[in-house]
């Protein structure tokens, strides 16, 4: 269970920057009604999002609204695998009964 819920904080924490550099791109390409992923376009690239973030306010602003995220995802999971052990010992017991 511990395994499961440190595995899924850790990757949270190396996504976390890609899936908000992504949203930022998401976000600004609808602003300015353009296609922001042209890919001579290097300041709406994903590593041009990244640098501007984390020039901006360094380390924060790539992590900015990570901690609710973490708290929704070990949530989830935690309760995913409560749900899923209480459900294993049912079928166990059911099998073992017969």
């Amino acid at each position: 269970f511990m395994l499961g819920i440190i595995a899924k904080f850790a990757a949270t924490i190396a996504t976390y920057p890609l899936i908000r550099a992504k949203i930022m791109m998401m976000v600004a390409k609808n602003n300015e009604g353009r296609n922001c992923c042209d890919a001579d376009d290097n300041k709406h690239s994903m590593i041009g999002v990244l640098r501007d973030m984390f020039e901006k306010d360094g380390i924060a602003e790539l992590y900015k609204g990570c901690r609710l995220q973490l708290l929704h995802t070990l949530l989830k999971s935690a309760l995913m695998m409560m749900v899923r052990e209480k459900i294993t010992a049912n079928i166990r017991q059911l099998i073992l009964s017969k």
